[in-house]
């Protein structure tokens, strides 16, 4: 093998810079590798053990709130405290639903990434067991409290054994948060420690590419900058007209030939000089490429440093990273109508200003004498286009009418309404939902005006729409109906031709809404929130329906001269 000195210059130079370059590209591939590993431990704490344990902590905050709550309803003598003390029991238990639905989300997430301990898992399973014997409880005090025994609600809830397993649940979630707290704690370590890691093996690869490259101008220095100096010397003695003088030859390189040269230019001034010349102008195209690779060097550096500002730009995204939230069916519905007649507006605008700019150019042309054929034709357009917008204005105020009908935010308290105005605007409300499919048919009786909340009404009549148009499936029916039940009563049907509900869900529409689902049970709220609304109005909801048949439902209401008006 050759020995390094006779080696090539610009091998020497390429050996150097490729083994500066291979060592970066290795620091570089170490450090993007570190890098990925601390944004998993990150995404482990921020994604998974950290919503995992806000998740546990929020479930024992709500569930000892239920149970306070279940006390302060049992003692509390006021009975609009005892309401209070419900709706909070209510809202609690779907808070609740929500906190166990959103733990199961993220356990599946880390059994997947095996996250997921063997005694989190156990306790966990021992807690959901005495959590639903609990449940079960509540659920019962509630129904208690609807049908209006109030005792046996209590006893329900005072029961030794309901006690028992509030306290055995409660030392279960304690548990659970002190594991996650802990597990959350350790993997922040984890993160900190590849952090430290990552600091301490970026400072390695930095002294080492500093020392590698100090030892790369001491080779350049030895092989190439000492040898230039020994000519530019032996130069200047030459020009002095020493011509005996002479250079040592060390390196079979370029250099060594130049030394080479150099002592064969001495024989003939002539010729040694046109070979001085020559080797200069080598020298310099060398220093050149030298500058060449140095710059390209400083460019891949930047390159590097760029490309490390951009996966932080681009991990700081990611973290700050929100979601939007829509603004719902009702709103989306309503903004999809009003921009129809908007639309219509618009284009008949335009029309209506062609027609009045032709029937100016008519009036003013001194030909026609104001006599032009063409204007009667254009008035009928001009006036067929505002006819469109004055039903599209009309369209746009019908629409904001119903919804301020439906919502009714200026009448808080008891009125006398007429029913049919309500299921009307629900109507134009939903019309973006059964428009087209869906044909209504309205049997409207001859019934007086009635007492009632109006916004609460028509939250009824919006839930019970609702259910009709979303249980069609392609093109239906529905069919409203108003009358007398009896000199007393008011009645309301409201028939679909929908799927149907069978029979055993039927039994269970007002237990608040009890459904089973990924083997939990949860409460709804729709028909619920109807039921309790009628119930509040002294009234009556009833659900008639077979599978296959469709579905009716009949709400009763009581007429003004029937009860004595009410006032929260």
């Amino acid at each position: 093998m050759k020995k390094f000195r006779d080696i090539k210059l610009t091998t020497k130079q390429r050996a150097i810079f490729g083994f500066l370059l291979l060592f970066l590209a290795i620091a570089s591939l170490y450090s993007l590798r570190t890098v990925e590993k601390i944004k998993t431990e990150i995404e482990e704490v921020t994604g998974n053990w950290l919503p995992r344990a806000l998740a546990i902590a929020d479930l024992n905050v709500n569930t000892s709130n239920l149970r306070l709550n279940q006390l302060l309803y049992i003692y509390a003598t006021d009975q609009r405290i005892k309401e209070e003390r419900k709706s909070t029991i209510i809202e609690l238990i779907g808070n609740i639903e929500k906190n166990l639905d959103a733990y199961d989300s993220l356990t599946t997430q880390s059994v997947a990434l095996d996250l997921y301990s063997q005694e989190e898992q156990l306790l966990f399973e021992q807690f959901d067991q005495k959590w639903e014997g609990y449940n079960d409880s509540t659920y019962k005090s509630l129904e208690l409290i609807i049908e209006g025994d109030a005792d046996a609600a209590n006893a329900v809830l005072l029961n030794p054994n309901t006690n028992q397993l509030y306290d055995d649940f409660s030392k279960k979630l304690v548990e659970l948060v002190r594991i996650n707290k802990k597990e959350s704690a350790g993997a922040t370590l984890r993160a900190q420690e590849a952090s430290e890691s990552a600091r301490s093996i970026t400072l390695f690869f930095l002294l080492s590419t500093l020392l590698l490259f100090i030892i790369g101008l001491f080779v350049l220095s030895r092989f190439v900058i000492q040898p230039i100096r020994m000519l530019d010397q032996a130069a200047q003695s030459v020009a002095a007209g020493d011509l005996a003088v002479r250079l040592p030859v060390y390196t079979g390189d370029e250099i060594g030939t130049l030394a080479s040269s150099f002592n064969q230019m001495t024989q003939s001034l002539a010729d040694e000089r046109q070979k001085t010349e020559q080797q200069a102008l080598k020298l310099r195209e060398q220093h050149e490429r030298l500058q060449v690779a140095f710059g390209e060097l400083e460019y891949k550096n930047a390159d590097l440093q760029r490309a490390m500002r951009q996966l932080k730009s681009a991990q700081e995204q990611l973290l700050m990273k929100e979601k939007m939230a829509s603004l719902g069916d009702l709103v989306a519905g309503l903004a999809h109508e009003i921009n129809n007649p908007i639309g219509t507006i618009k284009a008949s605008t335009d029309v209506s200003s062609r027609c009045v700019k032709k029937i100016e150019t008519a009036l003013n042309d001194p030909k026609s004498n104001g006599k032009d054929d063409s204007i009667p034709k254009t008035l009928g357009i001009l006036k067929n286009s505002i006819q469109v917008i004055f039903d599209a204005g009309n369209r746009i105020a019908t629409l904001v009418k119903s919804l301020k009908n439906f919502s009714r935010l200026d009448e808080s308290g008891y009125k006398i309404v007429d029913v049919h105005e309500g299921l009307e605007s629900t109507l134009t409300i939903l019309s973006n939902e059964w428009l087209g499919r869906i044909e209504i048919e309205k049997e409207y009786g001859d019934i007086p005006m009635l007492p009632c909340y109006p916004g609460q009404l028509n939250q009824v009549f919006l839930n019970v729409l609702k259910n009709a148009i979303q249980a069609i499936e392609g093109k239906g029916t529905i069919q409203l109906k108003t009358g007398h039940a009896s000199e007393t009563m008011a009645q309301i049907e409201i028939t679909d031709s929908g799927k149907g509900i069978s029979e055993e869900r039927q039994k269970k529409l007002f237990n608040f809404g009890f459904s089973e689902s990924d083997s939990r049970i949860k409460l709804s709220s729709g028909l619920t929130t109807a039921y309790s609304i009628i119930r509040q109005h002294k009234g009556e909801i009833q659900i008639s329906s077979k599978v296959g048949e469709g579905t009716t439902v009949t709400i009763l209401l009581p007429k003004a001269n029937s009860i004595e008006l009410k006032h929260d």
